[in-house]
């Protein structure tokens, strides 16, 4: 399980900066306000956006164990999307690898 400074700022792939001391993820010219587990579900598929991250590595990033409901992960899943729509603008999507977990992606690598 890895612990994110609350002071600390993460540069991730282009056009996405996260803020983990306000819960913000800044967009390109957009800032997002996130709850404090969306922030950390971020976190972990933006610094993971290589790969698809497997729902159980999702679950211990977000909420400190490998079993939740699943449920509950597609709910903030869900809210996340939202949150990085943006309208029809936004760059940013995250990918479902059904079965297996999430991938946070830019719209121009698809």
């Amino acid at each position: 399980f890895r612990r994110y400074r609350t002071n600390s700022k993460y540069s991730l792939p282009p056009g996405i900066e996260l803020d983990a001391a306000e819960h913000q993820a800044n967009l390109g010219d957009w800032t997002v306000e996130l709850t404090p587990t969306e922030f950390r579900l971020l976190t972990c598929l933006a610094l993971n956006s290589v790969r698809l991250v497997p729902y159980a590595e999702l679950a211990i990033a977000a909420w400190g164990k490998e079993e939740i409901s699943p449920g509950e992960l597609k709910f903030y899943i869900s809210r996340l999307k939202e949150k990085l729509a943006y309208g029809s603008d936004s760059d940013f999507d995250l990918l479902n690898g059904r079965g297996i977990g999430y991938r946070f992606i830019l719209r121009n690598e698809c």
